[in-house]
Order: structure tokens, then sequence, then C-alpha cells
């Protein structure tokens, strides 16, 4: 799938001239838009741009034909909330020289709760409810000093003064209340990916413009691909295979650029990262892959490990970050955190470590990075990891 789509980039990029004598087919520079083939061998396909549910909707098409190609025409493009693949398979979507993916302007105020939500409440009374929509998600946030995401949510119903609940409130692990004054968030990411296998996303400047109130963590980020996954087996803790990220930019962007949960078979390359607020790459919750080949500057956390294994992080460049490589743990199992490879990584302008390891990692391998500046090359909490052969050069020191 990833050699098709490359042909495909190629064929369009140098010869879009081919396209103009098909039927179906209005050329690239009649306006912005997607070009589809399905993989039934159907002709391609021209459909003008109006919202990413333009996308959204075929890539809803490619499902009985087995999966297909998306191609961006050149332009910038507005992703209001989404551009989103859900269980479908085989896709590949491409970006392609002078795509660019922008996040709108948000609104200067978003809508607060007046009333304290408690565990099981059928509704959340809000000061203003003219802006939802139903059947849609959101996320509540608290404001203070620290923002944090205290309760994601889908409406059901929209009244005056209150939103009705698909499902009551729930705490999440780290939530105590949710108080007076959170404020209601809806989805924003560029791309939402959920229980889908062989995806391709490659070529796209995503600028997040430095958009969003708040650091967020599934929200204003590049890349989201929250899957299914059992922390109770090794066997089948992750619920899709192969998702391809490469040649990408993502910048300015107030969440993660890109985040997996329950994937294997992770590829992330060549990739360019600028001014990522939270996470750079973070390999989530049973997942695992390859992180190789990425230059990341100033992302609070490059590249993070997180219950991740089995995944490679090597041949990456990385300026201006808390760890150059995280590891951190949110489940309790002997088979996360470990067989992990970090090898041959630069760091600089790295203010805690060039690879930062957690208590519970263990038997991972972490050789031949170099850090430049003060920082500690490797500082290992657990000491059960091979760690070796790891380089600090400090400033006056680098021959």
């Amino acid at each position: 799938m990833k050699i098709h789509a490359i042909l495909i980039l190629i064929l369009f990029t140098c010869i879009p001239s081919a396209f103009a004598a098909d039927g179906n087919i209005s050329p690239p520079e009649s306006g912005k838009g997607i070009i589809v083939q399905k993989n039934d061998g159907s002709p391609l396909h021209f459909i003008p741009w109006v919202s990413e549910h333009t996308v959204n909707k075929a890539i809803i098409s490619l499902r009985k034909p087995g999966g297909g190609v998306i191609f961006f025409t050149p332009g910038t493009y507005v992703i209001r909330q989404g551009i989103t693949i859900p269980k479908v398979n085989n896709i590949s979507l491409i970006g392609g020289q002078r795509v660019r993916l922008v996040f709108p302007s948000l609104p200067k105020r978003f809508p607060a709760l007046v009333k304290e939500a408690r565990k099981g409440d059928p509704a959340l009374f809000m000061d203003d409810t003219s802006s939802f929509v139903e059947g849609s998600y959101y996320q509540l946030y608290t404001i203070g000093k620290k923002e944090v995401r205290v309760l994601e949510f889908y409406t059901k119903k929209i009244e005056k003064d209150r939103i009705i609940l698909r499902k009551p409130v729930y705490f999440m692990q780290h939530v105590k209340s949710i108080p007076v004054g959170s404020i209601a968030l809806e989805r924003l990411n560029f791309f939402n990916l959920g229980n889908s296998s062989e995806i391709l996303i490659q070529g796209f400047e995503m600028d997040g413009l430095g958009r969003g109130p708040v650091e967020g963590h599934t929200l204003y980020s590049g890349i989201l691909s929250r899957n299914r996954y059992n922390p109770e087996s090794k066997e089948k803790s992750s619920s899709v295979n192969g998702i391809y990220v490469i040649n990408n930019t993502f910048k300015n962007l107030q969440g993660r650029a890109a985040a997996f949960y329950g994937a294997s078979g992770v590829l992330f390359e060549s990739n360019t990262l600028t001014n990522i607020t939270a996470e750079g790459v973070e390999i989530d919750h049973f997942s695992s892959g390859r992180v190789i080949g990425n230059n990341i500057y100033n992302a609070r956390s490059a590249i993070v490990l997180n219950d991740a294994y089995k995944t490679q992080v090597q041949r990456n460049i990385v300026e201006n970050s808390v760890c150059g490589v995280s590891f951190t743990s949110h489940y309790d199992k002997p088979w996360v955190n470990t067989d992990n490879i970090v090898s041959n990584n630069i760091f600089s302008g790295i203010k805690a470590g060039g690879v930062c390891i957690n208590k519970e990692a263990h038997d991972n391998n972490v050789s031949n990075n170099i850090t430049f500046g003060n920082a500690e090359p490797v500082r290992d909490q657990s000491g059960k990891n091979r760690v070796f052969n790891n380089k600090s050069l400090k400033p006056g020191n680098v021959r």
C-alpha cells in the first residue's frame, strides 16, 4: 500500500495534465479538492472541497472496495473538527507539495459548567448551550494554574440550560471532582483514527497556528489514533496493525503531534516537528512500532514510550526538550515498557536527560545516543536495562 501511494503522489506531482482528459477528473488547478482512487479499479474521481466532511465521506466510500488512495490538491485547508478514519482499512491519505492543514479561529470564550458534575449525572448544566451539536463529542477542562481534562462526553440532546449526555457522568482515574467553571471544548485534531489498520498519512503540513485555550492531551493534536486495547492480554493488547506516518510537518500545536493507542506496526518516519506544547510523538498503551529519522524541535517531551513494548527509536534529532526520549507507565504489567530499543539518536538543549527511564521499565536497550550540553545522557531510575555507550558532549568538549 505504501509504495502504491507514493507512485500516485509522483504521478500527480509530475504529470497533472494526464487527468484533464478524463471525464471524471477536474485538473487540480481548477480548485481545492481531493482525488479518490478506489482499490477496485474504479476511475479516478475529483471531489471539490467543502469541508473535512468531504474527505470523511470519501473515506467511508472506500470501505466496500477494500480501501484506496485520497490525494489532496495543493492549497490551505481549514480543519474544523478533524478528518476521521473510523473502522476503515487500507487507506492512503497523500498531501504532496503545498498542501497545508490549519486549525480555524476559535471562540474567545467557551461554554462553562454552572453546577458541579457528579458521578452518574445524566446532564451537564452550562451557562450557554447554543454552540453544542447533538451527537457530537466534547471534553471538559478545568481552568486555572493547570488545565486538566476531567470528562469526555457525547451529547444526546441539547436543552436551554443543560446538555443531556449519551452516557452518565463518570470519573476518569485522575479525577476527584468536576468543578463549576470547567469549560467544554469540541473535538479538534487534524486526523482522528479509530480501529483502522493499514493507514498511510504522508506529505501534509499540519499547522495548529498555536490555537487552543488549553494544552490538549487528545485535543489540538496532529494525529490521534485511539484504538481498543486490552491490558489483561499481551497477545490481544492492541487491536490494529499498520499505521504509517511519513514525511509530514507538524508545527505550532497545543496538543501532541501524534499519539498511538493500542496499535502495533506503527511507523513514524522522516517527520519534522516544531513548537509542540505537549509531547512530540507518543507510542502509548500497548502500542509498538518504529520512530525513525525524525527532526523534533521544541516539544515538551520529544518522544514518549508509555506502556510501549518492542519499539525502535533510532536516528532522531531532538532539540529543546525536557527529555529526548521518556519511558512512562500507566498500567502495571510486566510485558510493557520492555524490549524497546533507543539508539543512535542525537539530543541537544535537553533539560533533564537525553533518555529518561522510569522505575517500571526493564530489559530495554539504550545505546549509542549522543547528548549535547549539560544534561545527563541517560537517567535510569530502574537499573534493569541494558545501557551502554551513550555519550555526553559538554560545551567546549565537542570534537
